[in-house]
Formats: C-alpha cells, structure tokens, sequence
C-alpha cells in the first residue's frame, strides 16, 4: 500500500523537480513544519508583494527581508504594493488583517483545521509559485524574515515548506550592558542584535551607567543612542532602558554624592595649631600587622588565630621590614590572620593591607570585619570583592571601609577563603580611624560638634570653617586623607580642646582593592524623584520604550541616616513606599509601558529578610506592598521552585532570568522547565555581566518553545477513497532536546476525533528510534486530528488539529465524519477535460470555489443536493492557466480544500 504522503505529494503540489528540505536549519524549530515538493526560486527582480497600506514597523520588517536577500544571495527584491503586483510568482507578506485580498491567499496556504497562531506567530507557504508569509502581529512578521533566512540558499533557492509558528513566551529578552560611549559600541551591538534577530529574540535590555547622567553627555553619545535605536527598529527588536539605581546608585550619586544613604559615626579629635587631629582609638591596634614578631616555634605572635597548616614566615620578599606572611598549600581550605580587637560603637574604620600574588588561582583575597556581641550573635561589617591579577606584579595595597554599628567587639581578618592553588603574601595589615572622608552634608546627616564632656556644642561657619570633603565629587567613595578641620579665629573652640564630631559617611559594599564598589541612594531624598523622573522622560524621548526595568537590586545599606529614622518607617515600608512612587513616575511618563524589577528585594526566599547586610530593620513583608501590576525579574536559582511559586501566590507576572555567566545550558534549561507550572510566567531574559552571548542560541530555544520538536505533513488535504485505500498512516519525525544529552521523545499519540467518538492512539517508532519516525495505520474513515509529542523532561509539544475526509461507494455520507464532502480532481495533472467530483450532503448548497496561487479565483460554481449523492462537476483545463490550483468546497457549513495542477 502506498503511503499516504506519496499521494499527498501527488495531488497537491506542481511536478518539477524537487530540493532537499532545509527546514531543519530554522532556529528555534517551529511548532509545526512540513515539507513541500518544490521550491521557489527568487530572481532579480523578484517582487516582494506587501499591503498597499502597511504600517512603518512591517514595512521595516519587508526592508529587513530585501536586505537579508540582498546578503545572502546577491538578488534584490523590488517591493511592490498589492495593487500594483501583476501576478508573476513572488514573495507575499502581510500582517493579517491589513489586507482581505492578501489574507485570502495566505488562508488558502493552510491546511484545513489549521488555525492562525498566536500573538507573535506566522504562517509561512513556500512552493514554486512563490513565497506567503502571514503574521498575526509585527513581531511575528519579523520571526518570519528569520524563518525564511533559514530556508534561502546562496543562489536564492528557498526550501519548499509549510511552517506554523508562534512562541511560548512574549519575553525573549536579552541583558546587555555595553557603554555606548566605547569603541566601537555600535558594532558590538550589532552583532549582539544580529545574533537576537536570527533566533527571534526580540527585546535588548539595555543598561548604561550614562543613563544616569545623560545631561552630561556629549552630543555624539547621542548619536550613537539614535544609530543603536536604529539598528533595532531594523530588526524588530524592542530596547528595554534599566532605570533607576536603586541598590547600585553610583549613576545617581553622580549628580550629588551627598546624596548617599549614610551610616552614623563618631570620632574624636584635638585642636593643635588650629586644626583637629584625630584621635586613634588604642583598642583596635595591631599589634603584629607587620608579621615581624616570631616566636621561637617559627610562629607569628599577636594574632588570636591564624590557618598555620598554609601560612609560614618569608624573610625575602617583604613589603616593609624584615617579614611578611606567605601563603601557599591551600587547595581548598582557607589561608587567613584573624585577631578580635575592642571598638567603639558607631564608629567608622579603615582596614589596609598590602597583597602580592604569584600564580594565584580560586579562592578570594578577602579583608573582613565581623562584630560580635555577648549572647554571640555577630554581624559582617565590611565586605570587599577584590580583583587582583593571578600574578600581582608587586605589591598591591588594599582597603575596605566600615562601620561598627552598634557594636564593641569584632575580629579582622585578612587572608583567603577557599583556596585553589598558587602563592600570595601578606604584610603590613593595618586598621585606622576613618575621620571625616567622605562626609555626607545634607539635611538628613547632620554634623555636630561637641565637647569631650558634650556640655558644649560648637557652630560651624562660627567656631569651625564649613567641613567639606573635596575629594568627594562623584558617586564611589574610596577611602582617602579626611579633610582638614580647622577651629574659627573668634569661635568659642581652643587650642588644646578634645571635641567629639558625629557626621555621616556611606558604606561601600563589596569594594574592590581600592575600596570602589556598590553604594546605595538614601531614598528618603527628595531629590531622588526629581533625578528618576528626568532619567525617564529623557530615555522615553529617545527610545520610546514599550517596557523599563527598575533596578531596585542587592540593596544592602538602608534605613541608617538621620532622613530615614525621621520617618518611623522600616526598611519593608521604605523601600515599597519607593517602589511604588517609582513605577508611578514610569506611568506617568508612559501608561501603556510594561513595568519590570528584579526579584530579589521582594522576596522571603532571598533578600526581604531581616537585617539583610547593613539594613537597618526588617524587609519581611514587602511583598504584600508594591503594586502586583509589576513585573518580577525572577533570579533566585538557588531557590528556584520555591521562588516562583512565592510571587505566583501573591499574583505577580514573573520573567526568568537565566544563565548567569554558567557555562552551558544546564541553568537556562531548568529555568525554563520550573516556568513551565509556574502561572504567570510571560518568559526569559537572558543574563550575563561579562557580556558571554555565546549560548544566545540554546537561549533562544529554550524562550521560544523547547519540548519535541516535531515535523508532520498533515492528511487533511488528501482525498481517501475506499476502493483505494483502506487506512491511513500516520506518520512523524520527532526529536528530543538537542541541548539535553539525557532527553528522549517518550510518547507519540494521535489524538482522533470522529465527530461522536474520540479516540487516542500511541505512534510506534520506527527502524530510527524513538528520537526519529514515529507512525500508526488508521483504518477509519474521515475525522479530524493531532499528534502530541512528550519528552523525558516532561514537555509536550501539539500539532494543530487537522482533517480528513473520505468518501464511500454507495455515495452515503459518513455521519461521524466531520467533513465527508471528499473532493477529488480527475485527471490530476488536468491537462484537458476532467471532474471535480464530491459527495454532497443532503438538502444543502454548496459552493465550488477554484483560486490560483495569487488568490485570484478562476471560477465559481454553486448548487443544490435534494439527497446525498455524488457531484460531478466537468472542468476544462485548457481554460486554465498553467499552474497550481486550489479548490474549495462548501457545503452544509463544512469546508475542505485540495490542490491540483492545471497543464
């Protein structure tokens, strides 16, 4: 028995001479493909037929198509209004709905049973007679130019198929953080958006530390900010601008480092000579920061404790002195000094130390402050991120500053944890009094000066010259030489005076070696909202975004200044009062943009905990404060299942923010397998801060439909006529996860659908394994159907519903068949007199339609059944064109269409 798609072959498609399908080379695969027997050629001068009135987004999407012949084989397509086109074999594409005519003919290209997809799918036709592209949106005209880049060969040959696409997810997002103000910044993201478009990725999540400052751009930034807005309307991808610094504030803090949140301290100073000197405080010192006392055992002296099995004393390469530590053997365990020290509370400090390194590889070099209380709770204090060389070269100085808190004891550490392999030495690890570096002089850190005794408060501008830190000019707050304090001539202050000064200085977080890192904006800073507002209204001038991402992120300090407590808040109700007043500016400026943040402020499985790093209070809570209508950038992978289901309870839209700079698919794909129960999963932005976009491909698979990919050509068109044929076979190719080593297709099963009856029945694989063909013989008459594919991840993937139709000797209508209309073409090729025969159902019209592959109908015939009975309907090919035609037949509000071919 010959197989059905054989036959398939036969009455559907022109007879020349076929190609080798290349639909496998679509990325990421579509939902459903199938092949035809023919391709179509594109020539000079092929016409790119498109609405006569189309939008200036889908008449990008036809100018990236004539660019991507242009490159790929050299042909220049001439794009042509429909009303203009004179029906030569061309490439058709429209939005539908744009166009009836256009419309009609890219209906006509789809199987019976076939629907339009989804918002951002596309129907794509190829055969010899021309190219028909439909898109339910622009998105998905621009998913089909990528499709057809797939199927285009170098000598302008596209692959004969029939394509149904949509994606699984909305957001297919990529982060991106590329200073557009760098070499050649432009043609990076071009390759990046290159990259996106051919894998239908369809918005960059651009982030710039200029967005901050844009009144301090030159006008050439904001050339390049109109050619990279240019670069991605040309390929139909959306930039999403990353505003608002909350957590990472330096771009704020630029405008006015005062602006700072700050951490209270105290210090105490003497005037001599008119200037204060400060006064270091005796419980800190170290007594052998130098490594120069050794005992006899060949032990450093002075430290509580210190890892011996990795640290011995080196007399030849020192920074000062006549020893340094050295440090080496430390392949997974720590290498680290620690001595406990008294301190005053709220105080500030500056830890120092001096590193060299040779071959250094794991681990992280590290200087630690922890404080300590009596009923043994404790609290980290400073926290450094340092990022020196595997070999230093030298010796490297290093520094961290912090703040007591409300603690009297704590132990410094410097040293390694976790060590890998290498050698690095220590020496002259010091700790001194902070001073006023870094001041904060703002209404809500007030600077006061007291006496010793604080019996007397002295007046700046009166007894003191205004303090001001010089230094202090942008937004990162490296230690540095405090600036000098100096008594007033006439002032009540004394040579001689011991004076205590409360100021406020901010708090970097995970400084590097030089103590610049993260710094956080006090968000009770009126100021705060003025800057976010211009920062929005300037970036929506110049991108006019659909959707922003706030960056409230990692905010570790919070809740400290004197313009916090004032408000009697906790962190939980500060910080939701600034969420909630920052997406309210986004709306303000844009009510129909898509609001986004990051996950990990809003969420008890992460950071909205209490006393979370060096914020004051508790975040508990959060969750229930911001405004549900955002969305949530959801990365906390250590938690992942947990997290999800967290802000699905409480309501939120999430997206996932996978990759994260791990090396292959392992992260991505788990992400999207957790978001595939997760209600209110809307899809996926790809992560990375090193700028790797090496895995953009198996992202984009992932973020646009994983699962089985599967390519079936449908029976709905094929007329099965019993004396023939007395089954069907269904037959597909399936395949497993191309990215999952230990995936495979577990189930194939078609699901039958007779009218009154269903039935599903299993597929068994063939001679290929399960990865491959899968068929099973139908022996029934006509009904409708799909086939569902699941994998071992637990994925399943659906063809859309199909039709078959067949018809019976006695010429009685099948009541379970849905369409038993069974029209079949006689001679087919039909070169001269032929039939168009079909069963008729009783007591109905029916109308017989015959339209060409532009959609123009050649002929129209309608009738009426007094009983079901056979129709012959006599046609004359000779008054037909050569070429391909569609027949379509309606009858008591059934329809089915087949194909044949005049000449």
């Amino acid at each position: 028995m010959r197989h059905i798609l054989l036959l398939i072959a036969l009455l559907l498609l022109p007879l020349t001479a076929s190609t080798q399908p290349s639909f496998l080379g679509i990325h990421p695969f579509p939902k459903a493909v199938f092949a035809r027997a023919s391709s179509f050629q594109i020539a000079s001068g092929t016409a790119l037929v498109v609405p006569d009135a189309q939008s200036p987004e889908a008449a990008r999407a036809a100018a990236l198509l004539v660019a991507q012949t242009r490159e790929l084989c050299g042909v220049d397509l001439v794009v042509t209004p429909e009303s203009q086109h004179g029906g030569a074999p061309a490439i058709v594409m429209a939005q539908l709905g744009v166009s009836a005519t256009l419309d009609a003919r890219i209906r006509a290209a789809m199987p019976p049973g076939e629907t339009l997809p989804p918002a951002g799918g596309y129907v794509l036709d190829v055969s010899d007679r021309g190219v028909l592209v439909g898109a339910t949106d622009i998105e998905g005209l621009f998913s089909a130019v990528s499709t057809l880049r797939a199927l285009t060969g170098g000598t302008g040959s596209v692959a004969g198929a029939h394509v149904w696409d949509w994606p699984d997810y909305p957001v297919r997002w990529v982060f991106n953080m590329q200073n557009l103000r760098g070499a050649d910044a432009i043609g990076r993201l071009r390759s990046i958006l290159d990259t996106m478009s051919r894998y239908k990725l369809n918005a960059i999540q651009q982030n710039d530390f200029k967005y901050s400052v844009l009144s301090m751009q030159p006008s050439w930034y904001f050339d390049s900010v109109r050619a990279y807005r240019g670069l991605s309307e040309a390929r139909g991808i959306g930039i999403v601008p990353g505003v608002m610094g909350i957590g990472y504030s330096e771009g704020l803090l630029w405008h006015d480092p005062n602006l700072a949140e700050g951490m209270p301290a105290t210090a105490r100073y003497v005037i001599e000579a008119d200037t204060a000197r400060l006064v270091p405080d005796a419980r800190v010192a170290l007594p052998n920061g130098g490594f120069e006392s050794v005992d006899g055992n060949g032990r450093f002296t002075g430290w509580s404790y210190y890892d011996e099995s990795t640290i011995s004393v080196d007399r030849s390469i020192v920074h000062s002195g006549s020893a340094s530590a050295r440090c080496s053997n430390f392949s997974g365990v720590n290498s680290r000094f620690i001595r406990g020290v008294g301190c005053r509370p709220n105080s500030a400090y500056v830890l120092t130390a001096w590193l060299r390194t040779e071959q250094l590889a794991g681990g992280e070099l590290r200087l630690l402050a922890i404080g300590t209380d009596t009923a043994g709770g404790s609290r980290v204090l400073a926290h450094t991120a340092f990022g020196m060389s595997g070999t230093s070269n030298g010796w490297r100085q290093v520094q961290v500053a912090f703040n007591t808190l409300e603690y009297r004891q704590m132990n410094l550490y410097v040293g390694l944890w976790s060590g890998g392999t290498g050698t690095f030495w220590v020496d002259d690890f010091e700790i001194r009094d902070h001073g006023l570096a870094n001041v904060l002089r703002r209404s809500g850190t007030p600077l006061h000066v007291r006496s010793a005794s604080a019996t007397t408060e002295y007046r700046e501008g009166i007894d003191f010259a205004p303090v001001v830190d010089p230094a202090m000019t942008s937004g990162i707050y490296p230690w540095h030489q405090p600036p000098t304090f100096r008594r007033l001539a006439g002032g009540a202050l004394r040579n001689g005076d011991s004076i205590d000064i409360s100021f406020f200085h901010p708090v970097t977080t995970y400084g590097n070696e030089d103590g610049i890192g993260q710094n956080m904006v006090c968000l009770s800073a009126d100021t705060l909202y003025t800057l976010m507002r211009d920062q929005v209204e300037t970036l929506d001038s110049l991108y006019e975004p659909a959707a922003w991402l706030m960056q409230h992120d990692e905010i570790r300090v919070l809740n400290r200044d004197s313009a916090c407590l004032a408000r009697a808040m906790t962190p939980a109700e500060l910080l939701a009062d600034n969420v909630t007043r920052s997406a309210a500016i986004i709306e303000s400026i844009d009510p129909a943009a898509r609001v986004f943040t990051w996950s990990d402020m809003f969420d008890s499985l992460h950071n909205a905990v209490d006393d979370y790093f060096l914020v004051n209070g508790d975040l508990r809570g959060i969750w229930s404060r911001i405004p549900s209508s955002i969305t949530i950038g959801n990365w906390n992978s250590g938690r992942m299942r947990g997290s999800l289901d967290f802000f699905s309870r409480l309501g939120f839209e999430q997206i996932a923010a996978p990759y994260y700079d791990e090396r292959g698919t392992r992260n991505i794909r788990a992400w999207r397998l957790a978001l595939e129960t997760t209600p209110g999963a809307t899809g996926m932005l790809y992560t990375t801060w090193v700028g790797d976009y090496s895995f953009l491909r198996p992202f984009a698979y992932y973020a646009w439909g994983a699962g089985p990919s599967m390519s079936h050509t449908p029976l709905d068109t094929m007329v099965l006529l019993r004396p023939v044929l007395d089954s069907v076979r269904i037959e597909a190719t399936v395949r497993a996860d191309p990215y999952d080593n230990a995936d495979a297709i577990t189930s194939v099963v078609a699901h039958l659908d007779f009218g009154s009856t269903t039935e599903d029945v299993t597929l068994t694989p063939g001679p290929g394994g399960v990865h491959t063909g899968w068929s099973r013989e139908i022996a029934r008459d006509g009904f409708r159907y799909s086939i569902t594919a699941r994998n071992a991840q637990g994925l399943a993937r659906t063809t859309p519903t199909y039709v078959i139709a067949r018809a019976t000797p006695t010429g009685a209508v099948d009541e379970a068949a849905t369409l038993a209309l069974a029209p079949v073409v006689r001679p087919n090729p039909l070169a001269g007199r032929g039939t168009i025969s079909f069963v008729a159902p009783a007591s109905g019209r029916w109308t017989l339609t015959i339209v060409d592959a532009l959609g123009r109908v050649a002929r129209t015939v309608e009738g009426t059944a007094q009983a079901a009975e056979h129709v012959s309907v006599p046609l004359d090919g000779a008054t037909l064109a050569r070429g391909a035609y569609r027949c379509e037949l309606r009858a008591g509000g059934l329809r089915t269409i087949i194909g044949f071919v005049a000449g």
